[in-house]
């Protein structure tokens, strides 16, 4: 794996304790790696606009562990995007605990500022043995998976990664995995203890949020509004239960979209993006996923990504629940996204 890629994540406050800017110069000195991607408060760059675009195309993603990056939203969004797509992760540790739980079987590597020079060579070795194992893996149809786990939760309290592997036709160890995905970005509520999945049971407050009713935040390139059927869905969707209310612009507003977004999207628990290539070229469309994504970081608001193709949805939120759009199926459609509204 030449030419590598390398994405290191870390608190801001962290940035001279771990000399990143300096690390990043003496990485790019090795022959193997191509490019070594930072963010730098300084840069007048966008956090979640670099994060977006940086680790779709990393090779091998650095995480900097420390009590600082532990309670950065930033960073646990960036470390959960990479563990999604499956980048080999590597962290650099201060001291064992300030690691996530779910990536302490890594090979990690202790940081010593006294010593930069072997910190480097230690981290380049590591490097260097992960991308001559690289080795291509089956691929898993995730959305079958999905679909099979969502089922087998419905009826089982616990079951045994044992008997789940045979259900499913999916290897323990990649098992394992792909529950752990599905944990940390909420698709499902469950924990693994030893050698079963419990599958945790909707709690009261969940039942309470229910029968208050859920708003719901459009967002959408007006150019889709035709193609989504965006009026007929919202008709629909108001009309199931559970639903409060639906805003979308081009019906409630239909004035400056800058001020809608700040007037409603605070007043909303659920946040739906029709992702698209049109929706990707807009400006509007990125300005409410973003604000969005900041609301989901502080657990106020629920995003739901809807698509016909997968690459058009923003990479830092493909770790969440998402709906495929059914063009020749709208009913369908909007059932399957009243059930995830209401999971």
């Amino acid at each position: 794996m030449p030419n590598l890629n390398i994405f290191l994540s870390y608190s801001s406050l962290d940035s001279n304790y771990f000399q990143i800017p300096e690390l990043a110069k003496r990485l790019e000195d090795f022959p193997t790696i191509k490019k070594v991607l930072f963010w730098d408060v300084d840069s007048g760059i966008d956090i979640v606009e670099y994060m977006e675009k940086s680790i779709e195309t990393t090779d091998i993603f650095i995480l900097f562990c420390s009590e600082n990056s532990s309670k950065s939203k930033s960073v646990e969004r960036e470390w959960q995007a990479a563990y999604q797509l499956r980048k080999h992760l590597i962290p650099v540790i201060k001291n064992l605990e300030d690691i996530p739980l779910l990536l302490r079987s890594r090979i990690t590597i202790k940081f010593t500022k006294e010593n930069f020079d072997g910190f480097i060579t230690d981290l380049y070795s590591v490097i260097s043995r992960i991308s001559r194992a690289s080795v291509p893996k089956e691929e898993v149809d995730l959305d079958q998976f999905n679909k099979n786990i969502f089922r087998i939760s419905k009826i089982y309290e616990e079951i045994t990664l044992e008997k789940l592997s045979h259900k499913t036709q999916v290897e323990i160890e990649e098992l394992e995995k792909l529950l752990e995905e599905m944990i940390i970005s909420k698709k499902i509520k469950a924990y693994i203890r030893r050698d079963s999945v419990i599958f945790e049971k909707e709690v009261e407050v969940e039942l309470v949020k229910k029968q208050l009713g859920f708003k719901v935040f459009i967002s959408y390139a007006t150019l889709d509004s035709e193609y989504f059927q965006i009026s007929n869905v919202v008709r629909k969707l108001e009309n199931k239960s559970g639903i409060k209310k639906v805003f979308y612009w081009e019906r409630d507003g239909g004035g400056n979209i800058i001020d809608y977004m700040n007037d409603n999207l605070p007043l909303c628990n659920v946040f739906v993006m029709f992702c698209s290539e049109k929706a990707k070229e807009s400006k509007s469309v990125k300005n409410e996923w973003q604000a969005a994504y900041q609301l989901s970081n502080d657990g106020v608001l629920k995003i739901i990504p809807v698509f016909e193709e997968k690459v058009y949805v923003p990479v830092i939120l493909r770790n969440w629940l998402y709906v495929e759009f059914k063009r020749d199926n709208v009913n369908g459609f909007v059932e399957e996204l009243h059930r995830e509204i209401l999971r």
